[in-house]
């Protein structure tokens, strides 16, 4: 399935080819409101560790990535995005002027 997967979006083939599943810059969907499940770019530049999550800042600090302390085992060591370039795929949500995307599995959080 993920050969598959990686296969259609190289060719932007079925709903990789749309142009709302094409990864923005969190900048431009944090300018226009966008919500909903989205593909975004962006560069982790921190990490906080908290009691239930994780958090990584991205960008301009007015998103965070959130990641269930319990699913840390699937992920390498959180340390090693700071400085990178990410694509983060997830439901945006909003928090008072704070959006966040909700990260489960490595598979959301890919290294560009």
């Amino acid at each position: 399935m993920l050969t598959a997967q990686q296969e259609a979006q190289a060719l932007h083939l079925g709903l990789w080819g749309m142009a709302d599943y094409q990864p923005k810059r969190i900048v431009t969907v944090l300018e226009k409101r966008h919500y909903g499940w989205q593909r975004l770019i962006g560069t982790i530049h921190s990490a906080q560790m908290k009691r239930k999550y994780v958090y990584l800042g991205v960008d301009v600090d007015k998103l965070m990535v959130r990641i269930p302390r319990a699913n840390l085992s699937f992920f390498p060591d959180v340390m090693t995005y700071i400085g990178k370039e990410v694509e983060i795929r997830g439901w945006v949500s909003r928090r008072g002027e704070m959006r966040s995307v909700l990260v489960r599995h490595p598979s959301a959080l890919l290294v560009r």
